[in-house]
């Protein structure tokens, strides 16, 4: 029995997530159907974590097991006939049978995009959120800064989650802009159920002097989710890569 690491890229739109759901259909649904087609056997796909509704990805990892003497390329190549236009398997290799795609992974790093524009932009509407101008660049990229680092992110984890360890570690959160474009690019440890989109939410909000200044200083000192913005749209959030 062999155990491979597989990257897939998608796009979450028309998914209710990675995960497979009582209501809507998964993107690992798709993939596991796909490869169990093909080989012909059940086959049981284990991704590095949850992506969320409308969420996309560029570099989501899935480990399986499966006893074959195909060549991966081979496999890339038929497994994505069967699967649909908007989810593909980039890459495969065989890993140690320790390999995990979860447990084993370092850090994730995840990419916001917003365009900022008083009207709709169709070429952008797939994966960015709207941002209406105007907005103080300045400050959201100062109040940015306070993130970085370990810290007890409940105030940014959707309200109802049943995680009881909320701290995480941010390593970085550049904010590049770009064509009309702001993109947020984080990488850490792990993230809370809806942690970017609230935090992407705060900072939006405090650039457009809708909330206090010292929101995110009150959120990270308290817990408390109502001093934040709102929720931002899941489709501006991508998936970028998953470090080993």
């Amino acid at each position: 029995m062999k155990r491979y690491k597989m990257t897939v890229e998608y796009l979450g739109t028309n998914y209710s997530g990675w995960q497979c759901q009582a209501k809507g259909v998964g993107v690992q649904e798709i993939i596991e159907n796909a490869l169990s087609e093909f080989f012909k056997t059940k086959i049981k796909i284990h991704g590095s974590g949850r992506t969320d509704k409308g969420v996309h990805a560029k570099g989501q990892v899935a480990h399986f097991d499966v006893d074959t003497k195909i060549k991966e390329y081979n496999i890339i190549r038929a497994v994505n006939i069967i699967l649909p236009d908007d989810i593909k398997i980039q890459s495969l290799e065989i890993v140690d049978n320790d390999f995990h795609a979860q447990y084993s992974a370092k850090s994730k790093i995840y990419e916001y995009k917003a365009y900022i524009s008083r009207y709709e932009r169709p070429m952008f509407e797939i994966d960015h959120a709207r941002i209406v101008p105007p907005i103080n660049m300045d400050l959201v990229r100062e109040k940015a800064k306070l993130l970085v680092g370990t810290h007890d992110f409940k105030a940014f984890c959707a309200v109802g989650s049943q995680i009881k360890d909320t701290t995480r570690t941010i390593h970085s959160l550049d904010i590049i802009e770009e064509d009309g474009a702001i993109i947020f690019r984080f990488e850490g440890n792990g993230f809370l159920y809806n942690m970017i989109r609230i935090i992407i939410g705060t900072l939006v909000f405090l650039g457009k002097g809708q909330i206090s200044e010292d929101a995110i200083e009150k959120m990270l000192e308290t817990g408390d989710r109502n001093y934040g913005g709102k929720t931002y749209a899941a489709k501006g959030l991508t998936l970028k890569e998953v470090k080993y």
